[in-house]
């Protein structure tokens, strides 16, 4: 078979399945069999949905991408590159039709029944160009019964047999039926002042991310470690104010870049503003709380989590240049200079021998950077328990698990330097 051949066979492919989904959408129902759902093994990732099919009550279908699925893939590139680049995607989909729902983190579109083909259309472009889908084998479709199917439920009359797709094994399939409108009760609630606040605040992360969250004694509420950067939330004294915030450099050396890094991004993510205090950055969002609604706060917070998972390791990247330990924080309680060698451990690039070398070989240093080790780990080997008995989202749970393994690690090699130093000659 020619190239020429080989490509005509794949198109073909891919105009049967947008005839056969775009058919399958019509089976939808609102309150029945109402959605259907496209995905696909990832690399490290393993099965992601891409885009989920819903009936709507006006007899029309929904189709929704998870934002994340969509963010940009890009990890080396300029500033410059990486803001053009998440400019060019929001207008590819608002050109196709496409709306962006903060609060949800995802693109929809709403399409009548006379649109279902030119939306599935859509969403095979983007499958092809965005994920390099490279055939339609490569896709799996669900739907609310844990087949693929409609045709397995009891027949229906004049419905054509349609071909089969394998299902994903193992996978939580949501009970189908009729979603939870909006509770249009919920009253707003008048701030007194600034500890009103900050308890309103506490309750509403705790209920709003399924977790027994604290408020640390300076007032912060750290937010579980499901995001690109680390989060926290705090009310500033004696102001009716909420702020999110992220340490985004530990010890600024170039102010031009912090420059860069505002008049790159401040047209894509506005409201955020970047605060230096003692040679740190941080990236915060304001929200002032006169009055307390938790719609409004939902809608900041999604805001903040878009900007930190679009351009949160970007903007890291640009304020951090240089090697290991370039960027080392002064003010920080772990020992000078284990940063430096945590920054080379990460990269697979430390061995017993060099920790020893960078330590002087000097075993008292080593000694003091295994201590502080081992209440890391101890540290993040309680972030586990604590994420597993609070059945925490699965990614939460695994980077716990992957940073007391990976400390552990660490200590293990420093036990090795110690050992190298302390050896009789």
């Amino acid at each position: 078979m020619t190239i020429n051949n080989f490509d005509d066979a794949i198109d073909e492919s891919w105009r049967e399945f947008v005839n056969d989904l775009a058919m399958r959408l019509g089976d939808l129902t609102y309150g029945g069999f109402n959605f259907l759902e496209l995905g696909a093994s990832l690399p490290d990732k393993g099965f992601r949905v891409f885009v989920r099919f819903e009936a709507s009550k006006s007899r029309g279908v929904r189709c929704s991408i998870p934002s994340d699925l969509v963010r940009t893939l890009r990890t080396v590139g300029t500033p410059a590159e990486l803001a053009q680049e998440i400019t060019d995607r929001h207008r590819r989909f608002s050109e196709m039709g496409w709306r962006y729902l903060t609060r949800k983190h995802e693109w929809v579109i709403d399409a009548g029944r006379k649109r279902h083909r030119l939306v599935v259309a859509q969403v095979v472009e983007l499958l092809r160009d965005l994920w390099n889908i490279p055939h339609p084998t490569f896709l799996t479709l669900r739907d609310p019964r844990g087949s693929v199917t409609p045709f397995e439920i009891p027949p229906q009359p004049d419905v054509e047999q349609r071909r089969h797709l394998s299902a994903v094994p193992d996978l939580s399939i949501p009970p189908a039926g009729p979603q939870a409108e909006p509770d249009p009760t919920t009253l707003a609630i008048r701030v007194s002042d600034c500890c009103h606040l900050a308890e309103l605040v506490l309750s509403w992360l705790s209920a709003t991310t399924q977790r027994e969250l604290t408020m640390a004694d300076h007032g912060m509420i750290d937010l579980p470690l499901t995001d690109a950067l680390p989060t926290s939330v705090f009310v500033p004294q004696a102001e009716r104010r909420v702020v999110f915030t992220a340490t985004v450099c530990h010890r600024l050396s170039d102010s031009s870049a912090l420059a860069t890094v505002v008049k790159t991004y401040s047209h894509l993510f506005r409201g955020i503003t970047y605060i230096v205090s003692s040679d740190h950055v941080y990236a915060q969002l304001s929200v002032d709380c006169l009055v307390f609604h938790p719609d409004n706060m939902e809608a900041a917070l999604a805001r903040w989590r878009y900007f930190v998972n679009e351009i949160g390791e970007a903007v890291v990247r640009v304020l951090n240049p240089g090697g290991p330990g370039a960027h080392e924080c002064a003010h920080s309680t772990m020992p000078v200079g284990m940063q430096t060698l945590l920054d080379i451990f990460a990269r697979g690039e430390l061995s017993p021998e060099r920790a020893a070398h960078l330590a002087n070989r000097k075993a008292d240093r080593l000694r003091g950077y295994r201590t502080f080790c081992e209440t890391m780990v101890l540290d993040w080997a309680g972030k586990h328990r604590q994420a597993l008995a609070q059945h925490a989202p699965a990614e939460e749970i695994d980077l716990c698990a992957e940073m007391t393994a990976d400390l552990r690690r660490f200590a293990d090699l420093l036990d090795n330097a110690i050992s190298l130093v302390t050896r009789p000659q």
